[in-house]
């Protein structure tokens, strides 16, 4: 088990570009690595950069037809669960939020919403 997050790790004390040690992480979890170390060696490995958090994954929209004010749900994965900055929009109008989960996002359509087919972001 590792705090390190997906990707590639090469060892702290020993930067050069053709390391032979390193740490690989892959996005479920599992660890690959290559070590090679003698009687008097150490390795270390540190992370000092932000996770990032999964893509959002939009699954479906319902209703699939709404008017100006009628109240759409967007439900997929990952979209966090605080809305902190995220943001609904149909073509470039911006939706107000009536509530936000990780899997469910509820908005109004918004009232200068184009008709016919629209973006959602």
């Amino acid at each position: 088990m590792t705090s390190l997050p997906a990707g590639l790790h090469q060892n702290r004390l020993d930067d050069t570009p053709h390391s032979r040690n390193w740490i690989n992480i892959s996005p479920t979890g599992s660890i690959t690595y290559s070590l090679f170390l003698d009687g008097q060696s150490s390795a270390v490995w540190s992370y000092n950069g932000v996770q990032l958090s999964p893509r959002p994954m939009l699954g479906s929209v319902a209703p699939v037809q709404v008017r100006s004010g009628n109240q759409i749900a967007l439900d997929g994965s990952n979209f966090g669960t605080v809305k902190r900055d995220g943001q609904v929009h149909f073509g470039d109008r911006s939706a107000p939020i009536i509530s936000w989960s990780d899997t469910r996002i509820v908005a109004t359509v918004p009232s200068a919403a184009s008709p016919g087919i629209t973006d959602i972001t």
